[in-house]
């Protein structure tokens, strides 16, 4: 397993930084980083402040990702099936008749066209995603935000091991709110990768929630898990990163397992809420 660049490993000169489907060669120090809890064996680096000690990598082959397009309302032309990561796709989107782009992204990271042209580079998986409303309605707002974000503004206190600081609501903007239900723990923040934390045996669910004359039409929520955690949206498992329809003006995903154990963690560290005003009369 590879850690985030913070976590200490460095990309030698003239190697591509690693992205999902990558075959790197790694020199470092091979540590069972969860002891025999879970025999997870990771490289790592031997001191933290030293940076001459850091893991390495020495080579990248770029490995082939898939593209997908979820687009409803408008045409995608110019996506292959699959590319090389690094490389630079570009296309083209026409709403359909009488519809209006309203975005344009890559996952949760919104493009801009060049003389009508998007384009981004090839990083892992990713699915390119159009959204569009119909002339003479409402124009829906995404609200994309990550976990260090929100905590940032919030000048929070980061949990340390016997440290724990819970913050149960986080503000995603003045209309959508993310809040957990649920014991001691659950909402706390860690510094590794910066997390906000969820408990399954804590009952830390998320809640997503739309202020008074608002609704909820999507939400993507990009996560880890450990020990067998996994969240799930009524019967549906949802996928980290992955877009999930919602609707009324509250959304409740409950923290389960995919096996018989009860102690399951989600670790949030990014949301995308997509949501329209409504009209009372």
């Amino acid at each position: 397993r590879i850690g985030a660049t913070e976590d200490g490993y460095v990309v030698t000169d003239g190697v591509a930084a690693p992205a999902v489907n990558d075959v790197v060669v790694i020199h470092g120090f091979i540590e069972n980083y969860y002891k025999d809890s879970k025999n997870t064996i990771e490289v790592t680096f031997s001191d933290k402040d030293d940076a001459s000690t850091n893991a390495k990598i020495l080579s990248n082959v770029r490995g082939t990702s898939a593209l997908t397009v979820d687009a409803e309302h408008a045409t995608v032309t110019g996506i292959p099936a699959t590319a090389t990561n690094g490389e630079t796709v570009s296309f083209t989107v026409t709403p359909d008749a009488d519809y209006i782009i309203d975005a344009v992204k890559v996952g949760t990271t919104e493009l801009t066209a060049n003389d009508g042209t998007y384009s981004f580079t090839v990083a892992g998986n990713a699915t390119i995603i159009v959204d569009a409303h119909k002339e003479g309605e409402v124009a829906p707002v995404t609200v994309t935000k990550t976990t260090t974000e929100i905590f940032t503004a919030m000048n929070a206190t980061i949990s340390a091991n016997s440290d724990v600081h819970v913050y149960n609501t986080l503000a995603l903007d003045t209309v959508i709110t993310a809040s957990t239900t649920g014991q001691a723990n659950c909402g706390s923040f860690w510094g590794n990768n910066r997390e906000w934390r969820l408990y399954q045996n804590k009952s830390g669910n998320l809640i997503i929630t739309a202020a008074a004359g608002y609704q909820l039409q999507s939400a993507t929520i990009t996560f880890g898990v450990d020990k067998g955690g996994i969240l799930k949206l009524g019967d549906d498992t949802v996928t980290s990163g992955t877009a999930v329809d919602l609707s009324g003006s509250s959304a409740t995903f409950v923290v389960a397992n995919s096996g018989t154990d009860t102690k399951g963690q989600v670790k949030i560290t990014a949301f995308s809420v997509t949501y329209v005003a409504v009209s009372n009369s």
